[in-house]
């Protein structure tokens, strides 16, 4: 048995979040180019959304060690994920 607590539903659901970003954006070459873009922006719109509700709910700190888990990994698209992390990592130091 684990006897690691449970994230707050805040941290799980910023989790959940980051790691269905991180899928769009790895297979972001498999959406037709006419709908590319909006997969694009609905990331970009509700990302930082999530980030700073979970900056407020939990705390800027916690949700920027969950960010920098996703930060910097190595995927073909990495000037675009590394965006999306730099907007997050924004979103959350402007609860600060």
């Amino acid at each position: 048995m684990d006897d690691t607590p449970a994230p707050h539903p805040a941290v799980a659901r910023l989790r959940a979040e980051l790691a269905a970003a991180l899928a769009a954006v790895t297979t972001i070459d498999r959406v037709s180019a006419a709908n590319r873009h909006r997969v694009i922006a609905d990331i970009r719109a509700s990302l930082p959304d999530v980030v700073s509700r979970a900056a407020r709910d939990v705390d800027a700190r916690s949700v920027l060690v969950e960010i920098d888990r996703y930060a910097g990994i190595d995927i073909a698209q990495a000037a675009l994920w590394d965006s999306i992390v730099a907007d997050a990592t924004a979103a959350a130091t402007a609860v600060c």
